[in-house]
């Protein structure tokens, strides 16, 4: 730029003649508004960003799923576990509907139509999907009638994966012979399959219903062979079997479990 006023090159301290006045007029300008102006946009466009958030109604679709979908855990497929009592003449489950399912119509319809949650039906009080997730009674083992009462109960023929502490899977409060307990039992469940059947749960049922991040854990080989009451119960179950097959009523498939700890229960949703 210097060189359109023949500007000497390397010295810049000899004075120049009046006439070239408006000559470097027109550079000096040019030279301000070359280093003036970048300085402009970035001010205002820091400026801009700081004029406050985005409603979140006002985000763009994509963005508003996601966020739902994060703060639902959608990502996270987790097996859940429902505790079921008797509460004023209803069976209800121990696990509350999540209050973002009030917040509005967009979140309802987010956590009800996503592809994890296809099988989702609302039975016991709370939402449930039928096909992963365990219905775990607790309580029932010398009440013969609320045993009975929940066998007929509307939500009870749904149940495909069904948890009994030992001592109510192989003590059934029915009259009659183990297969007959086990017969009757799979006329009201008719959509019944797997029976876990948990070991060393010593919690009072209050205890275990407050537990809504429970998860069962299956036990080892090492670990059934160790106790008397893991054999008893594996030959019990082996036995009803037997026993279905000759009446060709269709088999039901056992677990052996216990109540998960936190580290392992913590691992196994991260993974």
């Amino acid at each position: 730029m210097l060189n359109k006023v023949g500007w000497p090159k390397g010295n810049f301290t000899i004075g120049l003649p009046f006439d070239k006045k408006d000559d470097w007029r027109c550079i000096l300008e040019e030279t301000l508004q070359a280093t003036s102006f970048p300085r402009l946009v970035v001010k205002r466009h820091f400026q801009s960003s700081n004029d406050g958030f985005h409603k979140f109604s006002q985000l763009p679709a994509e963005i508003r799923i996601t966020i739902w979908e994060l703060a639902f855990g959608l990502d996270r497929l987790s097996t859940t576990v429902h505790c079921i009592e008797e509460r004023r003449g209803r069976f209800i489950s121990n696990q509350p509907v999540s209050p973002l399912l009030h917040t509005c119509h967009e979140a309802r319809k987010i956590y009800l139509t996503h592809p994890s949650r296809r099988g989702v039906t609302f039975d016991f009080g709370t939402y449930i999907d039928f096909d992963y997730d365990t219905v775990y009674l607790i309580d029932f083992e010398d009440d013969k009638d609320r045993f009975w009462r929940f066998l007929e109960s509307p939500s009870a023929s749904k149940i495909q994966n069904l948890a009994m502490r030992k001592s109510l899977a192989c003590e059934i409060p029915m009259e009659g012979h183990m297969s007959e307990k086990q017969w009757l039992m799979k006329t009201d469940l008719d959509s019944w399959v797997e029976l876990s059947v948990v070991f060393h749960d010593d919690r009072t049922p209050e205890g275990a219903w407050h537990d809504v991040d429970m998860q069962f854990r299956d036990l080892s080989a090492r670990e059934k062979r160790r106790h008397a009451e893991i054999a008893y119960a594996r030959a019990y179950t082996k036995t009803l079997n037997m026993m279905m097959r000759g009446s060709d009523i269709p088999e039901t498939e056992y677990r052996f479990v216990c109540v998960a700890d936190e580290e392992y229960s913590a691992g196994k949703l991260v993974g």
